[in-house]
């Protein structure tokens, strides 16, 4: 465990901070369709803030476009979630996800062109043909966290996808390392810590 420290101290990892990167994630076709498999759920570029997630208090309206007089595509109530074009509810946390301990929120997809209103889904385990709606972000206790922000801040990183793991030996796409992550005794399971140490533009 200790050896995947000293190693990311001396090689630095390329990491997606901006869309003006591009990095190709292979995803499990047979399973992304699953709302149960949390690993392979849409992610977006960032998640929609709560104040008042933790317990569940939320009500919020999800229109077809960026404006609050559109059509409404769903109806947020407390643990429920009601999709107007399907007319059916269900189960809040369903169509989220998670960020941080038992606390979900909507993936984000895009920004409208002044950023007071968010694209979401609400499929987020469908990449191809998902529900999506947008979110006002400038109603009381509605926030926005970006991955981009997230990610150079001292907290632990991991992998949804070993096979988008890739390290370089400097910030360069050309400077490529051999290093590899190891897998636990008898399993398949990535056997690694891994935490930020400097970002330098597009890389941490």
């Amino acid at each position: 465990m200790q050896s995947a420290i000293v190693i990311l101290a001396m090689f630095l990892v390329t990491m997606l901070l901006t869309c003006s990167t591009p990095v190709e994630i292979k995803k499990p076709i047979e399973q992304k369709q699953d709302p149960d498999l949390w690993r392979y759920r849409e992610y977006g570029i960032g998640v929609v803030e709560y104040n008042s997630m933790q317990t569940y208090s939320v009500e919020d309206v999800v229109f077809i476009e960026p404006n609050d007089q559109s059509d409404t595509v769903a109806i947020l109530n407390k643990d429920s979630l009601y999709l107007v074009l399907l007319d059916t509810t269900v189960r809040t946390y369903k169509r989220m996800i998670e960020y941080d301990y038992e606390i979900p929120g909507f993936a984000v997809l895009s920004f409208n062109s002044d950023t007071s209103w968010v694209e979401i889904t609400l499929d987020p385990w469908n990449n191809i043909t998902p529900l999506t709606g947008w979110i006002n972000l400038l109603k009381e206790g509605v926030g926005i966290i970006l991955w981009s922000d997230l990610l150079p801040q001292k907290k632990p990183l991991f992998f949804l996808y070993p096979d988008s793991i890739h390290f370089y030996s400097e910030p360069n796409k050309t400077a490529d390392t051999t290093i590899t992550i190891e897998t636990y005794e008898n399993s398949d399971r990535l056997d690694y810590e891994m935490w930020p140490l400097l970002v330098i533009n597009h890389w941490l």
